[in-house]
């Protein structure tokens, strides 16, 4: 009973589209600017920086909240890790826009900060500062990342659960990024400005 109440409020909060309520503090609509995504990124690109990045924090919450509570109260592995995969699919598809939410990058590494501890996580971020710096494509590196976190909880967790979390945490931010994929296959995907 408790791992259904976690499941229905994970996914209640991790549908809350904090893109769009922000933009709409400045009267835009972030669904109709852009790539019409609701993330961090695209925030960037419309509204600046200052925007981007609280509209980041609250959705790395998304993962990071639900996932410390259920590693604090219920205990187990596969509880957990449930726990976290709804949280990244309610970002993605949220109830309260219809199931077209953001690109989940923001969520699944707040499920990563309690996953693979605080030391691992500042390792992750250093090399998503490192490779966003190098090559400005903010999709390009979340993919990237995504796989190797994959190695990095094998290797650190020796956890079957956690390992498939993150293969299925992967596969989902691909398909997320599916269009982004198209774009850096042809060339067009555009260069965030840092």
């Amino acid at each position: 009973m408790a791992l259904i109440v976690f499941l229905i409020t994970t996914y209640l909060y991790a549908s809350i589209p904090f893109g769009l309520l922000i933009s709409r503090l400045r009267g835009v609509d972030i669904r109709k600017v852009g790539s019409g995504n609701i993330g961090a990124t695209n925030v960037s690109r419309a509204l600046g920086i200052w925007y981007a990045i609280p509209v980041g924090l609250l959705d790395f919450t998304k993962g990071l909240l639900p996932v410390l509570l259920a590693s604090l109260f219920l205990h187990t592995q596969v509880s957990v890790a449930l726990v976290a995969a709804v949280a990244l699919l309610g970002h993605i598809f949220p109830l309260y826009l219809k199931f077209k939410g953001g690109k989940g990058a923001a969520t699944y590494a707040g499920t990563m900060s309690v996953i693979l501890g605080l030391p691992l996580f500042i390792l992750l971020l250093l090399l998503w500062i490192v490779g966003l710096y190098a090559t400005k494509l903010m999709s390009l590196v979340n993919l990237i990342l995504s796989g190797i976190v994959i190695i990095i909880v094998i290797l650190a967790t020796h956890s079957l659960v956690f390992t498939c979390y993150a293969l299925f945490a992967a596969l989902v931010i691909a398909y997320s990024h599916r269009e982004n994929i198209k774009r850096l296959l042809e060339g067009k995907e555009n260069k965030l400005k840092l």
